[in-house]
């Protein structure tokens, strides 16, 4: 080394294998310039500091203050602490707060992750960084891009604030606050969260996440939509499986799917929707206070199965079934579909349907089962296996009734047409009384079990999404 102050009056030059410590920093370069005045110093060519903590920065050229002790370096500046390595071209240190910060473009790679950004702050001490302006995180399983990011070297965990997006090898993410933690694969969205996974899209409030799990927790305004099977799921909050893939929507859930030229509404307390279409066993459950709507059929139960790829409905718990002018009940009752439309329906024990004639008159069919057949929406036949009995009100045209045929048959088959009976078909030992109109009008003619409950009906929807 050579020291050389004559020529230079109150500065000091140093000259080859420079070594300056500062109390437990050291700071090495190929020559330097010492100020006396204001206690500073200059270092050019392969300037480095040393601290006990193992930090080291390296740069072309730095220019110290001993005052502030901030140590302002530039051209190829590096920072390295660890596994993680800072670089960028002009960079200010604080020894004295050891905090990193620049405003010219940076790059912070730990690891697997690479994160850039405009400008930064990095604390030695505790790891952390904060990124502003175009900051985009890269990691061997998503890249993040952001305005505003803090960022932890020791923990991996990231924290956003403003317009974010995240794009996985799946998924894209959209929000406007979150965190997420890369060691734990655990991380949380908020404020107008956007998910996109291949045809569906993902709307919410907020959402908790497992990366590993493959599981995810949504809360408040759950709107999910699929646009590969037209439907539309909507919620206070909802839970998420990613493979195979299943949906629970909770509080105020209901669901829309587009069924052909037609669509099908369905409300719940809660939805459950199972989208495992490599064992077509895709379904949507629907359990208590289930409403669903359809203009060819409507419904209300406790609980609802709908299989999505066999096109069939199955509903339980008290359920009740109108087709046009129809009511049907059962203990459980299901629907078999065709092409959008019903093509048969079972009624499971105490199978009832009811049709309103006027005033208090009703046509009423009853049995153990009932098994009814549909063309194009609308019922044409009904099977009745065990206990059957009738009550319908006999026309001779569409005017003028002959009387009211009350009828008990184990087995038999009943043909309607235009809603109306046309014929009977008994299979078994039956009874058939016809009674004259007159002697209805000061009854009640219904059959035990008879429930008129159109004011449950659910009707059309008013929805805007």
């Amino acid at each position: 080394m050579i020291f050389d102050q004559n020529k230079y009056g109150k500065v000091k030059r140093l000259i080859g294998n420079v070594i300056l410590k500062n109390e437990n920093i050291f700071m090495m370069c190929d020559s330097a310039y010492l100020y006396d005045e204001d206690q500073s110093f200059e270092a050019f060519s392969n300037v480095r500091i040393n601290q006990t903590d193992s930090v080291t920065v390296t740069a072309k050229h730095l220019l110290y203050a001993s005052k502030d002790k901030v140590a302002h370096l530039d051209g190829n500046v590096s920072l390295v602490q660890g596994k993680m390595t800072l670089n960028t071209e002009k960079l200010d240190y604080s020894l004295k707060d050891k905090r990193a910060y620049y405003n010219t473009p940076g790059r912070l790679t730990n690891k697997e992750s690479v994160l850039t950004s405009m400008s930064g702050e990095y604390w030695t001490q505790t790891k952390e960084a904060h990124f502003r302006q175009h900051v985009k995180l890269k990691n061997p399983d998503y890249e993040l891009l952001t305005d505003t990011l803090i960022y932890n070297t020791g923990n991996e965990e990231s924290k956003f604030f403003g317009p974010t997006t995240v794009v996985t090898k799946t998924d894209s993410i959209y929000a406007l606050k979150g965190w997420y933690d890369t060691k734990n694969e655990v991380g949380k969205f908020a404020n107008q969260v956007v998910i996109k996974t291949g045809s569906q899209i993902l709307f919410t409030d907020s959402l908790y996440f497992n990366q590993k799990l493959g599981k995810g927790y949504a809360h408040g305004n759950v709107d999910l939509l699929d646009s590969l099977e037209k439907m539309h799921i909507i919620g206070d909050e909802g839970y998420y499986t990613k493979a195979p893939q299943k949906v629970q929507i909770n509080n105020n859930a209901f669901v829309s799917k587009i069924m052909g030229q037609d669509t099908v509404f369905i409300w719940a307390d809660t939805l459950f929707y199972d989208g495992d279409s490599v064992k077509h066993d895709r379904r949507l459950n629907a359990w208590s206070k289930v409403r669903l709507f359809k203009n060819d059929v409507q419904a209300i139960c406790d609980t609802l199965c709908y299989m999505i790829d066999d096109s069939n409905v199955s509903m339980f718990k008290n359920p009740i079934l109108w087709s046009s002018y129809n009511q049907l009940t059962a203990d459980s009752i299901y629907l078999l579909l065709s092409k959008d439309h019903i093509r048969h329906i079972i009624l499971q024990k105490h199978g009832f349907i009811a049709s309103h004639e006027r005033g208090t008159h009703y046509n009423q069919i009853k049995g153990d089962s009932l098994v009814g057949f549909f063309n194009l929406g609308e019922l044409e036949r009904v099977k009745v296996f065990g206990k059957g009995q009738s009550i319908y009100y006999a026309r001779e045209d569409s005017s003028k009734y002959i009387g009211v045929n009350e009828i008990d048959c184990p087995v038999m088959e009943v043909f309607i047409s235009l809603e109306k009976v046309k014929g009977i078909k008994f299979l078994g030992a039956s009874k058939a009384t016809l009674h004259p109109v007159e002697k209805t009008r000061s009854q009640k003619f219904w059959l035990k079990g008879f429930n008129w409950q159109e004011s449950l009906r659910p009707s059309k929807p008013d929805l805007h999404f």
